[in-house]
């Protein structure tokens, strides 16, 4: 996984990339915006998420639109399923949204 800043990135192997380039060079094949769903108590992002990766393909990648403290509970519900976390971006302009790139596991 790489976590992204605003502006650019340095992480392991990877040169110091603008974080739009690297963006790019992913392929989205959906995307979800969970943001109006934040409910600390039920989980619901996660209940949608999971909805949606289920009839995607194998390596898929879902693109996910959070807030900081969904960012918490979807990072450690892909850790706990086996869903790969590709990449998270943080956006300059809007401190409340977060990129979460998803790569859907066999399960």
């Amino acid at each position: 996984m790489v976590d992204l800043g605003a502006d650019s990135i340095s992480y392991g192997s990877i040169p110091e990339t603008n974080v739009s380039t690297l963006t790019q060079q992913l392929t989205v094949h959906h995307i979800l915006d969970v943001r109006r769903h934040f409910n600390p108590i039920d989980c619901m992002s996660l209940k949608i998420i999971r909805q949606e990766l289920k009839p995607m393909n194998r390596n898929d990648l879902l693109l996910v639109l959070c807030n900081l403290y969904q960012k918490r509970e979807i990072h450690a519900w892909c850790n706990k399923v086996g869903h790969n976390i590709v990449l998270i971006t943080n956006d300059s302009s809007d401190n409340d949204l977060i990129r979460i790139y998803i790569e859907k596991c066999a399960t």
